[in-house]
Formats: C-alpha cells, structure tokens, sequence
C-alpha cells in the first residue's frame, strides 16, 4: 500500500464581513425602482426600457400607497393616510420622477401614452376610494371621479416642491391641499389634517 504526501493543513476560514444594516424594505423597493428612471432626458430617443422603468416605479409607489391605505378603518383613514404619503417629504425622488416623465414626454408619444395609463390607473383607484367612501355614508358627494381628478391635479401642482424645497416653503400650500380635499369630499374643516409632513 502505497501512501502520498501528507496534504498540508487546511487555512482557518476568514469569517465574512457582517452586512450593513438593511434599510427599510419599503423605502429600499421605492430607490431601486426610481434609480433606474432617471434616463428620460427630452434629448434621448424612446425606448422600450425607459418605459417600463417609469412604468414599475409609478406601479410600485402606487401599490405601496393604496396597499397602506387600505389597511385603514375607514374611508376617512384611507384618505387620511394617502394624503400623508402624497404629500411627505420621502416622496421627492418620486415627485422629480413624474416631473421628468411629464417634461420628457411632450416630445416621445411612447412615454406620454405610458404617463397617461399611470395617470388614469391612479384615477381609477382613487375614484374607488372615494366610492367606497360614498356608499358608506362617509363622503356625501355624487361624483367620485370628479372629485378625485381635482384632488390628483393639486397633488400633482404640488410636486414642484420636490426640486425647490429649499427655496420655497410649501407649508401653507400643504394646509390648502388638505382643506381642499375636506371641502371636495363634504368632510368638516380639520377632518383629514395630518400631525407632520
């Protein structure tokens, strides 16, 4: 019986670095999906990735936002929640999002017709909503599409505060969005006001 060179010791293993903290899942999911957004410059030509980028960072904000809704009691709470979301400070890298998108697409039919199906899917699902609201008892209003193409249009003003927050402060146009939406809604001054932003 033949024996071999003794094999020589194995080196002790070097124990792997321990991870960085993970960051919130949610807060993680939405900077992934506007990382890969932000190629929309009017210069640039159309391209099917650009639209579908654009189109999984609005689908996965909105999904977010209405999910969390939805776990509300109420449709008082749902508003009251989506509000919060629309018009909090983490929402920037989102808002510069649809700035981009909107600017860029005058001059690309693809990603205006993409805007557009955005646009719509989130009117549909606020217009739901308030329905819900509407059939509860909650919100005493008659047309729950029209109501909810107002409150989406002042959110969408006020997305400018994103690129000039620190020029400008919104404060006050906050206060109006809030009151505006209690009046569209028939909801009594202060119903929907929100503790920070």
């Amino acid at each position: 019986m033949t024996t071999g060179a003794a094999r020589p010791a194995s080196a002790p293993r070097t124990p792997a670095p321990a991870s960085a903290p993970a960051r919130p899942a949610r807060k993680a999911r939405r900077e992934r999906a506007v990382s890969t957004t932000y190629r929309l410059a009017p210069t640039a030509g159309p391209t099917s990735d650009d639209r579908s980028a654009f189109a999984h960072a609005a689908a996965s904000e909105r999904e977010q936002i209405f999910g969390h809704a939805d776990l509300a009691d109420g449709a008082v709470d749902r508003m009251r929640s989506l509000l919060n979301a629309w018009l909090h400070r983490d929402r920037d890298s989102v808002s510069l999002l649809w700035l981009d998108a909107w600017q860029a697409s005058r001059r690309r039919p693809a990603l205006l017709a993409e805007v557009g199906r955005q646009m719509n899917t989130d009117l549909d699902r606020l217009s739901a909503v308030i329905a819900g609201g509407i059939a509860a008892g909650d919100f005493e209003i008659e047309d729950p599409g029209a109501s909810a193409l107002q409150m989406l249009s002042l959110i969408d003003g006020l997305s400018v505060q994103a690129a000039t927050r620190g020029i400008l402060d919104y404060t006050p146009v906050r206060a109006m969005v809030i009151a505006t939406t209690e009046r569209l809604l028939a909801l009594p001054p202060g119903a929907l006001t929100q503790k920070s932003f």
